[in-house]
């Protein structure tokens, strides 16, 4: 599970029991480590992030991620890949996913964040993680 913070109050356009998370807090950000533990290289790797229940407004802090499915109406996006050439054997590459200026639009219950992993003959893995906000 991951859990973060909302720290400011609801504007009026939000309604409901939206929340926003650390909008002003740029060092809020998940912390990512790839590690390749077979024995092949893996070559142009995708590393997929969505979300179910949470919007991210922009993607400043987060270099060499390209934004995915806008979303209509709230605006920011539920998605992002971020591409790397490639990861050989026994190495790992680590990356941050910033989430500033997100926006929970499910409340207390943030929803999912889904991460999934592919690259050249590599199946895709999906890994689903549960997001609450407080």
């Amino acid at each position: 599970n991951i859990t973060l913070s909302s720290d400011i109050p609801l504007d009026d356009w939000v309604g409901g029991s939206g929340k926003y998370v650390t909008y002003t807090m740029p060092e809020s950000s998940i912390n990512f480590k790839l590690s390749n533990i077979g024995e092949k290289d893996l070559n142009d790797v995708k590393f997929i992030i969505s979300f179910d229940g949470i919007a991210v407004k922009n993607l400043l802090d987060c270099p060499d991620f390209e934004e995915q499915d806008h979303i209509n109406g709230i605006g920011g996006v539920a998605s992002a890949v971020k591409t790397i050439d490639r990861i050989q054997s026994g190495m790992e590459v680590s990356f941050k996913f910033s989430m500033h200026e997100a926006y929970s639009f499910n409340g207390e219950d943030g929803g999912n964040m889904k991460i999934t992993v592919t690259a050249d003959g590599y199946k895709a893995h999906t890994y689903t993680v549960p997001i609450h906000v407080k």
